[in-house]
């Protein structure tokens, strides 16, 4: 019985009044959200992004109306404060809205919240509007270059290769691009070195093997070098942030007897080496010129 006296009132003050400046008793709303997205830190423990939201009611003045307010995120916690109050005539309504991201979330990981009202009176249906904005997981960027080969040795003129590893210690997904830091003077110098991988891809906490094949010239001498290899962070340097990390090996080449290693391959001048007579040859020479002379000399003597 109130409820149909309070639609009856309601009715009656509708027809008797008049309308004030085209003001209807069924109400209107307008809602809006600030800011239009948020990034949250939830890398050590949960995080939370805050909303700003306004409502706006146009209705009659002399009427109260009702207004709920929901808010959904994805599987995300998101909850408005107040979610409901009584609204009369016309005016506007400020709320919060807060979004709660579990610990541990995919850096980079973006969800839209819906933020639903609804206003009405008793006996009229209810007038809903929606406001969106986004909640995003901020995403930390880290890399690893390790490797439990410190050195390795080859031959010249011949192939080895030199294992190591890439992490991705960043929370979420990254692209790892990889570079041979000192690659020019091994180029110049005749050296051939390629990565079986410049760039990877690798999900948070994932590791990769990944592997560089050196082959020194056939004319190298007996040396060590060493070769370093950088790995960068892409999502880093799209947010203008310089993630790197760097891992290095000793290389040992022992020259080929007679392949233009040590001393046998090109002298300093740039002259080609020609071989000359040994220690043993140079004394039977000398030898043999002495007997020559000695038996010469006999014969004058004679």
């Amino acid at each position: 019985m109130k409820r149909w006296a309070s639609l009856a009132v309601l009715v009656a003050l509708a027809l008797a009044l008049p309308a004030v400046q085209g003001q209807s008793i069924i109400p209107t709303i307008k809602m809006t959200i600030e800011p239009e997205e948020v990034i949250v830190d939830a890398s050590g423990s949960q995080g939370t992004a805050l909303f700003n939201c306004t409502v706006q009611v146009e209705g009659m003045p002399y009427v109260r109306y009702r207004v709920n307010l929901t808010a959904v995120c994805e599987g995300w916690c998101a909850t408005c404060s107040p979610n409901t109050f009584t609204a009369t005539g016309s005016g506007n309504f400020t709320y919060t809205t807060t979004v709660v991201v579990p610990q541990g979330e995919p850096g980079g990981e973006s969800r839209q919240l819906n933020v639903t009202g609804s206003v009405s009176a008793p006996g009229f249906p209810a007038q809903t509007c929606v406001t969106y904005a986004f909640v995003t997981a901020k995403q930390s960027y880290g890399i690893d270059l390790s490797t439990t080969t410190s050195s390795v040795s080859t031959d010249a003129g011949k192939a080895v290769t030199w294992p190591f590893s890439v992490k991705n210690n960043g929370n979420g997904r990254d692209s790892i691009s990889l570079t041979i830091e000192n690659l020019s003077p091994f180029l110049s110098a005749g050296w051939a070195l390629r990565l079986n991988r410049s760039l990877l891809s690798l999900d948070a906490g994932q590791t990769a093997a990944v592997s560089l094949s050196i082959t020194p010239p056939e004319n190298s001498k007996d040396q060590t070098v060493s070769v370093q290899v950088k790995g960068s962070s892409r999502g880093a340097k799209s947010d203008n942030l310089t993630i790197e990390d760097r891992t290095e090996t000793s290389i040992t080449v022992k020259a080929v007897p007679g392949g233009g290693g040590g001393g046998g391959g090109n002298n300093t001048d740039g002259k080609k080496f020609i071989p000359g007579p040994g220690v043993p040859e140079v004394a039977a020479a000398m030898a043999f010129v002495g007997a020559l002379f000695l038996r010469q000399r006999r014969r004058r003597e004679a």
